[in-house]
């Protein structure tokens, strides 16, 4: 990349290379459990998220030539939840609506 800076009294021509990536993945599983008086669905899915730049230097006039370091990040998201149906009778018929309990970590 190259960049040019210029204004009253001043030019200059800077340039440098930059690269950046992120590399993701992810899963899930999820299974159905049949019980004698309810039924439950265990559910886990988990994603991982990396991102990775690289260092820059400018090359040209010291003055106005900028730099930065390279970083390196990942993040993994978990979510676990345990599903199960609840059934109840209303006054003229019967209605089910599911009940979920669980939680969602992440780590970093």
């Amino acid at each position: 990349m190259t960049c040019r800076p210029s204004y009253t009294g001043y030019q200059a021509s800077l340039s440098s290379d930059f690269k950046a990536g992120t590399t993701q993945g992810w899963a899930e599983i999820a299974y159905d459990m049949q019980g004698h008086d309810a039924d439950m669905q265990p559910f886990f899915k988990a994603a991982y998220v990396r991102l990775r730049t690289d260092g820059f230097q400018e090359q040209g006039d010291a003055a106005t030539a900028l730099s930065g370091r390279s970083e390196s990040s990942g993040n993994t998201f978990r979510v676990t939840r345990l599903i199960v149906p609840l059934n109840f009778t209303g006054m003229l018929r019967s209605n089910s609506a599911p009940a979920r309990v669980g939680g969602t970590h992440l780590d970093r």
